[in-house]
């Protein structure tokens, strides 16, 4: 019991430790779900706790010491309605908080400032920005570039070309899959400026491993600047991909290739207009 007394105040320090380990959230949306995150943490260290302390007492306290039948006791009511009331009360508690988290993650506002449609295609994204007129490629040489304005909520509709892909940025707390056929709409607003990586997370063939992409966010201002370069300096979609803010591009649908070939775009920038020739 010594031992135990003199470990139970380094109880609270390694918790401490576990929290500071958890994911930051760049979003709002992926705020909620860190939040959340938290509540799962101190709910399981404080079950975890009163299961560690309650075994250990019973292990030292009530260990073998004759061969003598300890007390018994039966039909305890108020125990069994405590042991049986508490974990459902724990569980429902937390269910109704993911719950709450997922309509908040999935909720997309009827006017964003900026809708981006985000084609998925082997092996890389195509980020269109609606009514904008300016289109990103990856060309398969460098991740492509999502730039957004910071502080504004961004509307994103998510497609596939030709197998299913994810998207998924760790720093947000967020994954999304792009199946082909099925359009997917999500939201998030970057908290500040910064840079974060992504990538698909979702194995999708020989080049899954290079199907990355950059999320740039900056202010409002700045971003607007952006797009009029983008604008004057010209782009469009790549030759064979089907416009996602048109139709769900059909299975099979090839996408261009990483290999040589591969249009000939600034890496992580607006595709320049480019002839049907130029994508085998």
């Amino acid at each position: 019991m010594t031992r135990l007394r003199r470990a139970l105040p380094l109880l609270p320090v390694a918790a401490l430790a576990a929290g500071g380990c958890m994911p930051q959230a760049a979003t709002t949306q992926g705020q909620a779900t860190f939040n959340l995150y938290q509540v799962f943490f101190w709910a399981g260290g404080v079950v975890a706790a009163i299961v560690w302390i309650l075994t250990t007492v019973a292990v030292l306290r009530y260990r073998r010491r004759s061969d003598a039948l300890p007390s018994q006791v039966r039909e305890n009511t108020r125990l069994e309605f405590a042991w049986t009331a508490l974990p459902f009360l724990t569980v429902a508690g937390l269910s109704v908080l993911t719950l709450l988290t997922l309509s908040t993650v999935d909720a997309v506002p009827r006017d964003t400032p900026l809708t981006v449609h985000v084609l998925a295609f082997r092996w890389s994204w195509q980020f269109t920005y609606q009514g904008q007129g300016v289109v990103v490629t990856g060309d398969g040489t460098q991740p492509p570039e999502l730039v957004l304005p910071a502080g504004q909520t961004t509307e994103i509709v998510l497609n596939s070309a030709d197998v299913i892909h994810s998207f998924w940025v760790p720093d947000f707390l967020f994954k999304r899959d792009a199946i082909p056929g099925v359009t997917n709409r999500f939201a998030f607003t970057v908290k500040q400026p910064g840079t974060w990586s992504g990538q698909c997370a979702r194995y999708c063939g020989l080049y899954h491993d290079q199907m990355t992409f950059v999320v740039r966010a900056m202010p409002a201002p700045q971003f607007l600047a952006w797009l009029a370069a983008q604008r004057a300096a010209g782009s469009s979609p790549v030759p064979g991909l089907a416009s996602p803010a048109v139709a769900s591009p059909a299975a099979g649908q090839g996408g261009p290739s990483p290999l040589p070939g591969a249009p000939s775009s600034t890496p992580g920038a607006s595709s320049p207009a480019s002839s049907p020739g130029s994508v085998p």
